[in-house]
């Protein structure tokens, strides 16, 4: 596949991986990810009715995968793994709470605009609690790094810290494709309401964290 197909396929790539926020925990060590809603939100700031803005937006996002998250003050420091979509059309989420998932159809560490984003389960029934469980002690001005693919460290000031019911999370804002690079780490929060979907479960709330770039 040429250079722009695939960059057409990630655009809209863009749209489909921001389920995501539905679910972070595991319920079983071998299960399935969490089932989330099938209807796809419409994002402003990913949809381009162009399609040569579109790919001028991606082209300005390409840059060195993440591979490795450092926050020290947290005690967090996780692998990263890139991460596409499950067999759902939904963001999939490394097996293991000890890995962060690298949505790879946002914006590398070193990329000119857009947001980074990274997730990962707050909690797994093999493993228990995650690293990024801790999070929801994040503090604004707290550092964090990422190293990138080609050993390049990114680092990240802490700008803000939410914890929003995942019907309110602003996916045109937590996935944006413009904009200042920065980094966004997202991943579950709140009361756990068991009863959800059938019984499936899921946590009610999302806590994102969300770091500007300092170099």
């Amino acid at each position: 596949m040429s250079m722009s197909g695939r960059s057409v396929r990630a655009i809209g790539f863009t749209v489909a991986g921001l389920l995501l926020l539905a679910g972070c925990a595991a319920p079983e060590p071998d299960a399935a990810p969490e089932q989330r809603p099938s209807a796809s939100p419409t994002p402003t700031s990913t949809a381009f009715t162009d399609p040569r803005e579109a790919l001028d937006a991606l082209a300005a996002r390409v840059a060195p995968a993440p591979v490795s998250l450092s926050v020290p003050d947290l005690g967090i420091e996780m692998d990263v793994e890139p991460q596409g979509l499950d067999e759902r059309g939904q963001m999939a989420l490394p097996r293991s709470a000890f890995d962060a998932g690298w949505y790879q159809y946002s914006a590398g560490p070193g990329a000119s605009q857009g947001a980074t984003v990274l997730a990962s389960h707050v909690f797994t029934v093999a493993e228990g609690e995650g690293p990024f469980l801790r999070l929801l002690d994040a503090q604004p001005g707290q550092l964090v790094s990422l190293v990138d693919a080609e050993g390049v460290r990114h680092e990240y000031r802490v700008a803000t810290v939410e914890q929003i019911p995942k019907d309110d999370v602003p996916l045109d804002r937590v996935f944006t494709t413009t904009g200042e690079p920065h980094l966004v780490m997202v991943t579950c929060g709140g009361d756990y309401d068991s009863s959800y979907n059938g019984g499936v479960g899921r946590y009610e709330d999302n806590v994102i964290v969300t770091a500007e770039r300092l170099s």
